[in-house]
Formats: structure tokens, C-alpha cells, sequence
């Protein structure tokens, strides 16, 4: 991980294990429960590798968020993590309150996009 300037952490690459694109197991449950915004309460669970989050029709967890762009940020589970990252939006993606370009997630994290807060619960069965 590299700070720059701007106060955004970016992540720097890292060795390949042949796993990037593995579906989450099964023995995992990854869930996304809007904490605040216009569709609080709903709840989202995180069964493909790479889930696409922001208002646009195409996009696989639809906002009702104006502040959120159509593609704003993906959840992927790579290399057996979970990882944010924003999509080029508008106003930017926050992972617990700081600016993030794309970042590790874990337990209990909270998400911003445009209005609405995401939090994530990882827990395994």
C-alpha cells in the first residue's frame, strides 16, 4: 500500500496464487446490510466472486442512491478476502471514513456510497 498526497491509500499489486477468480466457498456467508440511506434496512448477500454496487439497472445490488453512480464500486473475493473497489465514480468510495481506491475488507466494516452506508458481515458456517 502506497499513501499519496491526496490522502488516498491505493493498494500495490501482489503475488498471484491462482485463486483470483474462485467463488466464495460455501463454509463462508458475506453479507451487505444498508445501515443508513434511501434503501435502509435492505439486506444483500454476497454469493459471486465479483458483485457490481451502484444505481445503474445492470448493476447486481441496485441503489436508490441519486449520490451513487451507476457502476460505483465491486466487492470481488479474491486470493480468500474480500476486497472494495471504487469503479471510477463520482463521488468517490469510503471505506470506514477514509477515501479508498480499492482495499481489503473485514467483519463489521462500513461502506460508503453516495448517501447510502453499507455494512459487511463475513461469518463462517
Amino acid at each position: 500500500m502506497t499513501d499519496n498526497s491526496d490522502g488516498v491509500t491505493k493498494v500495490v499489486s501482489r503475488k498471484k496464487s491462482g485463486k483470483e477468480n474462485a467463488d466464495i466457498p460455501v463454509t463462508i456467508r458475506a453479507r451487505l446490510k444498508v445501515a443508513r440511506g434511501p434503501d435502509k434496512g435492505k439486506k444483500f448477500e454476497l454469493k459471486k466472486s465479483r458483485t457490481v454496487i451502484g444505481r445503474g439497472k445492470q448493476a447486481d445490488i441496485q441503489l436508490d442512491d441519486d449520490q451513487a453512480s451507476r457502476f460505483h464500486a465491486e466487492i470481488s473475493f479474491v486470493n480468500m478476502e474480500f476486497r472494495v473497489k471504487d469503479m471510477h465514480s463520482s463521488n468517490g468510495t469510503f471505506l470506514n471514513g477514509s477515501s479508498v481506491v480499492e482495499y481489503a475488507l473485514h467483519n463489521n466494516d462500513k461502506i460508503m456510497i453516495g448517501e447510502t452506508l453499507l455494512q459487511l458481515t463475513i461469518e463462517l458456517i
